[in-house]
C-alpha cells in the first residue's frame, strides 16, 4: 500500500474513532454471588472442547482438530496488527475454531464464515487462521465506527505477514485471491460499484449485503477506506469537499495509482 493511501486509511480510522465511539473491548465478568452464566458463544461453542493457549490466543477447537491451527500464522499477523494500531488488548484472544460453516450454522442457528465477538475479545470461525475477524477486535479497542469504515478498515489491511503478503485479500484460504484493489477495479469497470451516498449508513451496508449474490460492499468499503473517508456530517469540515466531489476523485484513483498498488506492496508500518 503507498504511503499516501496508508495515510489517509490511519486518517479515516483516527477520526472516526475520536467522533463516534469508546472501545467495546473487554474483559469478560461475572457476578461472584451467582452461578456463571455462559454467552450465546460459549453456548454454540460447547463441543469444542479441545484447548490449546499459545502467546496470544486460546483456541478452542473438536478433538482431533489440532493440527490444523496455524498459532505461528496467527501470531504473526497479532504481533504486526497491535503495534500498527498501538493497542494493548485486555486478554488473549478466544478462538473457536470450527470445522465448517454448517456446524457453525447448527451451533448459532444462522451461517456466516466468521465473526467478532468484542465484548468477550473472541472469535469464531470455520478457518484455521482468521485475519479479518481478529483486526475487527484490535480496532474495536479504538472505537465503533459505522459498517462502511469497520468493515473497509479491515478489509483493507488483510496482509499475511507470516507470508510476508502484504497485498489486501481474502487470504483465509489458499490458493491467494486477487488482491482487493484488483478486484475493486474489476467492479468498477463492470459498474456495479454501489453510489457511495447508498451504503453510508450502517443500516443501508448491511442491506446491500444481505441482498448481494456476490461481494461488492466489502471489496469496495475496503478500496475507499485505502484511499480516505470518513462520517458524512463531518466530511466536508475535514477534507473541504463534498462527498460527490471525493467521490470522483476516488474513482479516479482507483483506476490510477489505487490500481497500479496491486503490484508495488510495501510493508505498512504504523503512523508516527
Amino acid at each position: 500500500m503507498p504511503d499516501s493511501a496508508r495515510r489517509c486509511a490511519w486518517q479515516a480510522a483516527g477520526l472516526v474513532a475520536l467522533l463516534l465511539g469508546p472501545s467495546c473491548g473487554g474483559e469478560r465478568s461475572s457476578s461472584p454471588a451467582g452461578p456463571v452464566v455462559q454467552s450465546d458463544l460459549e453456548r454454540a461453542a460447547v463441543a469444542l472442547t479441545e484447548r490449546l493457549e499459545s502467546e496470544s490466543f486460546v483456541f478452542h477447537f473438536r478433538p482431533g482438530d489440532g493440527a490444523r491451527i496455524q498459532v505461528e500464522r496467527s501470531e504473526a499477523f497479532h504481533r504486526w496488527a497491535v503495534g500498527y494500531l498501538g493497542v494493548t488488548p485486555p486478554k488473549k484472544i478466544d478462538f473457536y475454531m470450527f470445522r465448517s460453516g454448517e456446524e457453525m450454522a447448527a451451533a448459532f442457528g444462522y451461517r456466516f464464515g466468521g465473526k467478532a465477538f468484542p465484548p468477550e475479545f473472541a472469535v469464531a470461525t470455520a478457518y484455521s487462521w482468521h485475519n479479518h475477524e481478529c483486526f475487527h477486535l484490535y480496532t474495536s479497542l479504538v472505537g465503533t465506527p459505522p459498517r462502511i469504515f469497520a468493515e473497509g478498515m479491515v478489509v483493507a489491511h488483510e496482509f499475511d505477514p507470516y507470508n510476508d503478503v502484504w497485498f489486501s485479500q481474502w487470504n483465509r484460504a489458499e490458493p491467494y485471491p486477487e488482491p482487493h484493489l484488483v478486484v475493486a477495479h474489476r467492479l468498477m469497470a463492470d459498474g456495479l460499484l454501489y453510489p457511495i451516498e447508498s451504503i453510508l449508513a450502517s443500516d443501508d451496508f448491511n442491506r446491500r449485503v444481505d441482498q448481494e449474490t456476490s461481494t461488492v460492499a466489502y471489496e469496495q468499503a475496503g478500496a475507499r477506506v485505502t484511499y480516505r473517508d470518513t462520517v458524512r456530517s463531518r466530511f466536508e469540515a475535514v477534507y473541504g469537499v463534498s462527498l460527490a466531489e471525493a467521490e470522483v476523485a476516488w474513482l479516479a484513483w482507483l483506476d490510477g495509482e489505487g490500481h497500479a498498488a496491486r503490484v508495488t506492496p510495501t510493508t505498512p508500518t504504523s503512523p508516527s
